[in-house]
């Protein structure tokens, strides 16, 4: 996913908390 990501222009966040699980955020550039 980060690779795919990279190749558009994105930007991947990823944020785990043990015990709560994962947040993954996916920002693309706008245009």
């Amino acid at each position: 996913v980060r690779e795919i990501a990279r190749i558009h222009g994105a930007d991947v966040e990823v944020e785990s908390r043990e015990g709560e699980g994962s947040t993954f955020r996916i920002s693309f550039p706008a245009g």
